[in-house]
């Protein structure tokens, strides 16, 4: 289902955004992972750098989040993930196409937007693999555009991450917490089910 859904969950109070902001800038790109996801595309995007789910949160904010959040999911074990998609050769540059690694869904809150107009772009296309375990690519002349969208700063979404996509035109740093379900990892369609209170 390639849809953005904003979601009706709780803005993160200042104090918390703050730090979480603080732990994307700290976040070490991966130039290697970069220079490798350039090469797979025959050295035809401009890449930016790219890290999710690296740095481990401090205790006290995963409970201030827990705090917060929790209730919405009632159930689940929730983890908290910081990510960053950063500008770092000079020149507009993108997160090329792919489906995620382990979760099927994205709920996402994005902290900064990396420029006046990232956009999220979806494909047609699909993971063609089984296992959630890697991040599937695809070399994106092989790819369907479906739609785009550009979503604003500091709103809650969800979108299904085994549809294809990538983010474009990324200017500056682009910062996003995301909250993973990791007892039951839904579908997009088994989220819209049982929370269609928040969409």
């Amino acid at each position: 289902m390639a849809k953005v859904f904003y979601l009706n969950l709780p803005q993160l109070p200042q104090e918390l955004y703050n730090k979480l902001i603080e732990t994307c800038y700290s976040m070490t790109l991966n130039e290697q992972s970069r220079q490798w996801m350039h090469e797979f595309h025959q050295d035809e995007l401009v890449v930016a750098g790219h890290e999710y789910g690296t740095v481990v949160l401090d205790e006290s904010l995963v409970k201030d989040l827990e705090l917060i959040y929790k209730d919405f999911f009632p159930g689940e074990e929730l983890l908290f993930v910081t990510g960053r998609i950063s500008n770092v050769v000079g020149q507009k540059s993108m997160s090329p196409s792919h489906c995620d690694r382990k979760r099927k869904l994205a709920i996402n809150y994005l902290l900064k937007t990396g420029g006046q107009k990232v956009s999220t772009c979806f494909y047609k296309e699909r993971r063609s693999t089984l296992t959630l375990e890697a991040a599937e690519n695809r070399y994106y002349k092989d790819l369907t555009v479906d739609f785009e969208e550009v979503i604003p700063e500091r709103t809650w979404h969800c979108f299904d991450v085994q549809t294809f996509h990538s983010v474009n035109d990324v200017e500056t740093d682009r910062f996003l917490f995301s909250i993973i379900l990791r007892t039951t990892n839904p579908s997009i369609e088994e989220f819209s089910l049982k929370y269609k209170n928040l969409m």
